[in-house]
């Protein structure tokens, strides 16, 4: 308040009469005055002093001095926004991550997934396989694919049990039920496999195997043949050749390739030999010691002889007065073979390598 006071009166206004005194009392005032402000410039610096927070102090917020400290830290890059956050210690879970548990399995081939060997099917996926014996449906019955080449008709050993190994034509090697050891939703052919049925149905969308009638189309047979049921037959006067076609039964003499070319009867077997149709005799050729052909167990136009000996010893040679002759006629009458003929000896019962 005397500060206040002194320094609201002009110095002009001060009476003439300012004695030493009174100037003694000034100077004293202005010297008390100028030690009370250092005194609180220094009290000043001594709470600014404490604002500033120690780097080595373990509470590291600054006292609350009503001045807002915040962001007083020159040497961070981050405001502080008042907040203050506690690591409490706990960690973060991620919950929408999946955890994979491995229960200690390992991926062993547990077996065969699917219908069973035999079994009724519409695709190739409702059949069991194993990792070398693929499960496959054919014409609407489960099979396998065998594990290589069949080893010879009617194996085991490319085959699970319950299957034997038979090459199909334009198929490979396949593994076929066996319809007296698995339960068989179709029938039992000739050597007791398991095959379709007349009934059975297959989708071809999803079956490499599945062939007409079974996947509800008309069966289509080809020249000479005609549908009969599930299967095509060679009409009356047509065999069956190599090439799976139907072909005119060929007469004794004619030129051939496989024995089904060859006309024959129940007693005696067509055959081709080196090319030439020719028939079984039905008994060995009985010897008149004149080493002349007879007829004796031979068809009408055609006459015994042996050539050698085992099963295919005795032939009826066509004569060649009775057919026309393909190779040429011997001294005999009979029609043989000569180098011109020949056979497929896949299915001639005599040809040339």
């Amino acid at each position: 308040m005397i500060f206040t006071a002194f320094h609201g009166v002009p110095m002009k206004k001060l009476h003439s009469s300012f004695s030493t005194f009174s100037f003694f009392l000034i100077i004293s005032f202005s010297f008390s005055l100028y030690s009370s402000c250092s005194a609180s410039s220094e009290e000043v610096q001594t709470e600014d002093d404490d604002r500033r927070v120690d780097p080595n102090s373990d509470d590291r917020r600054p006292t609350d001095t009503g001045v807002n400290t915040t962001g007083r830290d020159t040497g961070s890059t981050t405001t502080d926004s008042g907040s203050t956050t506690t690591d409490s210690g706990s960690t973060t879970t991620d919950s929408g991550s999946t955890t994979i548990t491995d229960s200690g399995s390992t991926n062993t081939d547990t077996g065969p997934t699917g219908a069973s060997l035999g079994a009724s099917c519409m695709c190739d996926s409702d059949c069991a396989g194993t990792t070398y014996n693929q499960g496959f449906c054919f014409n609407g019955i489960c099979m396998q694919y065998a594990s290589g080449t069949c080893s010879s008709g009617g194996s085991s050993t490319e085959c699970n049990s319950g299957s034997y190994c038979w090459e199909s034509v334009n198929n490979g090697s396949i593994c076929w039920p066996d319809a007296s050891e698995v339960a068989c939703a179709g029938v039992a052919d000739d050597d007791d496999s398991c095959v379709a049925a007349p009934t059975s149905r297959c989708d071809d969308t999803c079956s490499e195997l599945c062939r007409a009638p079974y996947n509800g189309q008309p069966l289509e047979c080809p020249e000479n043949a005609h549908p009969n049921e599930d299967r095509c037959l060679c009409n009356d006067g047509f065999v069956l050749n190599s090439a799976d076609d139907c072909v005119a039964v060929k007469t004794p003499g004619s030129a051939c390739n496989c024995d089904s070319e060859c006309e024959g009867t129940t007693a005696n077997a067509g055959v081709c030999i080196y090319g030439i149709c020719m028939q079984r005799a039905s008994i060995d050729c009985p010897a008149d010691g004149s080493n002349i052909g007879t007829t004796t167990g031979c068809s009408a136009g055609s006459r015994c002889w042996g050539i050698g000996e085992g099963p295919n010893a005795y032939l009826c040679w066509p004569n060649c007065d009775t057919y026309s002759c393909a190779g040429e006629c011997d001294d005999d009458g009979s029609c043989t073979p000569n180098n011109a003929t020949s056979c497929d000896n896949t299915c001639g019962l005599l040809c040339r390598d």
